[in-house]
């Protein structure tokens, strides 16, 4: 990535640019090493408070494509993480396909530790961070979005995303490359070590789930303003699981004809399963105000849902 010539900025890795139309500026994510000055020398970029050392994902933002300025820390591994973990690239996207989303699908890198580690070696997942402006960004999960494949498998080693999406109806297509020997093994890269180009298939918006047991659960979001006059669900609630669905005011009343005890039992497997009460499921009546929604889950996955005109 470079900007001017006298603050030429350094990366070493799968960086990620694109415009970004909710802000009107072109945004950049990268794995950044730091910058030379005017007299060539390499200085690295000071790291804030409580940030450990190690590879981080970086952004950002211009007008012009020949000017970047110095970049800034965005996801980077915490005091929840293991110490010798750290994230390698973001494979950075503006997701289309809801209002302001944000998602970055980084490696991560854990590193093998101890006297006989090789430098610079160690065994790579994908994980999933996700933001609604494209800086702040959390994890549902530290567990990998896409797991390391069986011992000797072509995936076995070290894992990288490929950047974007292709929607075919209903399903989503990512691509990965996968490599059977860890990160810094150059034995078996000199060997002839196997990479390979994966297809993943998910649900259309199926990147994480709200998930109840057989024995239930409940979820109660905060207040909403929406739009639209009906509300549909991404579920999974196979051959006997269930969802109710009550909206609720601002202080988490239910809201008369919206109750749980007025809503039809949801089943099924639906990208779109359009939720009812007993006097229907037109919500005109609610449009701009703000409400709570509150599900009654049984046995089933929850991906999404949206207000829909």
């Amino acid at each position: 990535m470079y900007g001017r010539p006298a603050t030429r900025q350094i990366s070493d890795t799968h960086d990620v640019a694109f415009w970004d139309p909710v802000i009107g500026k072109y945004v950049a994510y990268t794995k950044y090493v730091g910058q030379f000055d005017s007299r060539g020398v390499l200085v690295r970029p000071e790291l804030p408070t409580g940030v450990r050392k190690g590879r981080k994902i970086w952004r950002m933002t211009t007008d012009r494509l020949d000017r970047w300025p110095p970049a800034r820390i965005v996801l980077a591994m915490d005091a929840g993480d293991r110490r010798d973990a750290d994230f390698y690239n973001s494979a950075a996207i503006r997701y289309p396909y809801a209002d302001r989303a944000y998602f970055v699908f980084p490696s991560a890198y854990y590193h093998f530790v101890g006297e006989s580690a090789r430098r610079n070696d160690g065994p790579m997942d994908i994980q999933l961070a996700l933001s609604r402006d494209g800086v702040h960004f959390s994890r549902p999960s530290r567990s990998p979005f896409v797991r390391r494949g069986r011992d000797g498998s072509h995936d076995s080693g070290h894992l990288y995303m490929g950047r974007g999406l292709l929607r075919r109806g209903d399903e989503l297509w990512m691509y990965y490359v996968g490599f059977d020997y860890t990160h810094g093994d150059r034995d078996t890269l000199d060997r002839g070590g196997n990479g390979v180009i994966s297809r993943l298939v998910l649900r259309l918006d199926g990147f994480v789930s709200a998930d109840a047991d057989y024995l239930g659960g409940e979820i109660v979001s905060r207040p909403i303003r929406f739009e639209g006059n009906r509300l549909e669900l991404n579920m999974d609630a196979g051959a006997g699981g269930s969802v109710r669905v009550a909206l609720l005011d601002p202080e988490g009343e239910p809201i008369p004809g919206y109750t749980l005890e007025e809503s039809q039992v949801l089943g099924g497997n639906s990208v779109r399963r359009l939720v009812t009460w007993q006097q229907g499921s037109d919500l005109s009546a609610l449009s701009g105000r703000p409400v709570r929604v509150h599900w009654k889950l049984r046995d089933v996955k929850l991906y999404a849902f949206q207000f829909q005109d």
